[in-house]
């Protein structure tokens, strides 16, 4: 399609957590956005419901509520990133989202097409990602941290599981 596409995880069958939050943002922007805006099944990242995925980009937005919708999709409409619910590329291993994420955090850069991935190389237990930024090449290095505290992925998980985290070492640009 020639304009932008949203879609709002619905799949209450796959995690609850979804249905609920999910069909709540989907209304609002189904009604806002006729023809833009679409429900669709599992994306994943069930516990941030509501996960809105934008497309052409792949942006994956999550723990969007009615009250941010607007502005995530008017955003993104003028080539911009919500960067409070940001949660990266969908053409993005998870590990370089973070390293996307910290460079456009630390160095203010919300256009969408402001930082261009280059490369990456994982090290253990790190990645360093190299980006095409506006100021140059842009190397960040990110450490992959094991998850310590342990959560519910999904609202009916049966099980707790850890989740690692992702520090910053360094961000650069030259």
């Amino acid at each position: 399609v020639p304009h932008p596409l949203i879609l709002v995880c619905t799949h209450g069958r796959h995690d609850a957590c979804c249905s609920v939050r999910g069909n709540q943002v989907s209304r609002l922007a189904c009604n806002a956005y006729p023809g833009l805006a679409w429900e669709c099944s599992h994306i994943g990242g069930d516990r941030f419901a509501a996960n809105v995925v934008c497309f052409p980009h792949g942006v994956y937005y999550g723990r969007v509520g009615p009250a941010e919708l607007v502005d995530v999709v008017e955003a993104y409409g003028k080539g911009w990133l919500a960067l409070e619910h940001y949660r990266g590329r969908s053409a993005f291993p998870f590990d370089v989202q973070a390293a996307e994420y910290f460079l456009r955090r630390d160095h203010h850069l919300l256009g969408i097409g402001e930082v261009k991935l280059e490369g990456f190389e994982r090290t253990g237990n790190s990645v360093e990602a190299t980006f095409q930024v506006p100021q140059g090449q842009a190397n960040v290095h990110v450490k992959v941290l094991p998850g310590t505290e342990k959560y519910r992925l999904t609202c009916g998980a049966e099980h707790v599981s850890a989740i690692p985290s992702y520090e910053l070492v360094s961000c650069s640009i030259a």
